[in-house]
C-alpha cells in the first residue's frame, strides 16, 4: 500500500493529478485546492483504496485530512470521490463541528449529498470524531482538546455541548491552559 508521495505535479485532470516521483507517475485524487498546482513539488499522505476493479490512490495535503477522509468513507452511501469533494468544499475543522452540532446543512453542501446522506454522516461519525479537535488542521492540542471535553461531560454537559463549547473557546482565545480552558468552556456551556 502506499502512504506517502513526494514529488512534483506534472498534470491535473478534473479530479486527480499525476504526481512524478521517482521516475513514475502516479494519478492521485485529491481536494480541489491541489488541482491548481501543477509544476509544484508536494508532499501527500495517501490513502490506497482497493476495490474489485480498481486500485485508486486519495492524496491530501495533511494527516488532519486524510483522517478525516479515511473515517468520512466509513459512511454508508458516501464513496470514495464524494468523501475528497466534501474536503474541496469543507475544511477539517468545518466537518468536524458539522458532525458534532448536527449541523445537517453545512454537510449538504457536499457535492451530491442530501439531507438524508447527510443526516447518515452525523450518525456514522459521531463517535469516530470524537477524538479529533473540532480545530483540527489548526494549532490545537488534541489532548487538551479532549481533556477539557472529557470534564464538562463529568460535569453533566453532553459530549455535543462540551465539543462545541471547547472548540468556540478555543477558537475565540487559544487558551493552551486546561484550568482556564475548562473555566472559559463551563461559562459558554452554561450560558447557551
Amino acid at each position: 500500500m502506499i502512504g506517502y508521495l513526494n514529488g512534483k505535479i506534472i498534470l491535473s485532470k478534473e479530479d486527480s493529478i499525476v504526481v512524478r516521483t521517482g521516475g513514475v507517475g502516479y494519478t492521485v485524487y485529491c481536494p480541489s485546492s491541489l488541482l491548481a498546482r501543477t509544476g509544484e513539488e508536494v508532499e501527500l499522505f495517501v490513502t490506497t483504496v482497493v476495490r474489485e476493479d480498481a486500485i485508486s490512490l486519495y492524496g491530501f495535503e495533511t494527516p488532519e485530512e486524510q483522517q478525516i477522509f479515511d473515517r468520512l468513507i466509513l459512511v454508508k452511501g458516501l464513496g470514495p470521490k464524494s468523501a475528497v469533494a466534501a474536503l474541496s468544499v469543507l475544511s477539517c475543522s468545518d466537518i468536524i463541528n458539522a458532525v458534532l452540532t448536527e449541523d445537517a446543512a453545512a454537510l449538504c453542501r457536499i457535492p451530491n449529498v442530501g439531507k438524508k446522506t447527510a443526516q447518515q454522516i452525523i450518525l456514522d461519525l459521531r463517535d469516530r470524531l470524537s477524538d479529533m479537535p473540532a480545530s483540527a488542521g489548526g494549532s490545537g492540542d488534541p489532548r487538551l482538546f479532549a481533556e477539557a471535553v472529557d470534564v464538562l461531560v463529568s460535569l453533566g454537559y453532553s459530549r455535543s455541548e462540551s465539543r462545541k463549547a471547547v472548540s468556540d473557546t478555543l477558537s475565540e482565545t487559544g487558551e493552551t491552559d486546561l484550568s482556564e480552558l475548562i473555566r472559559l468552556s463551563v461559562s459558554r456551556a452554561a450560558g447557551r
